[in-house]
């Protein structure tokens, strides 16, 4: 993902949810993305019990000169099978894909 073009990566990955300007050659780049299902909510006379396998993963792109330079996850980032991108794979898989097509 390092060097993809700011153009490349909006066509690939869609509109940022955030944008911060950091400097005239530093933008801040933030996407989101809510994985799994919802799950079910009980309510007893107790209290109420919550089972839910839903995540959220944010992606963050430092782009620098209009190319990214840097790129973080925050929230539940970890998923044991698959890849290093974890549950926020979904947000960048079509730009994996399209810069292995021009390689």
């Amino acid at each position: 993902m390092i060097g993809l073009k700011d153009t490349d990566l909006k066509m690939c990955a869609g509109l940022p949810a955030k944008m911060e300007v950091v400097s005239p050659r530093t933008r801040i780049y933030t996407y989101d993305l809510d994985a799994g299902s919802p799950g079910i909510s009980v309510s007893l006379p107790v209290g109420s019990i919550n089972m839910s396998n839903k995540k959220n993963c944010t992606a963050i792109f430092r782009m620098e000169d209009g190319r990214v330079a840097e790129l973080n996850y925050t929230g539940a980032t970890t998923l044991v099978i698959r890849n290093d991108n974890g549950i926020c794979e979904p947000l960048i898989a079509s730009c994996l894909s399209r810069m292995a097509e021009r390689r």
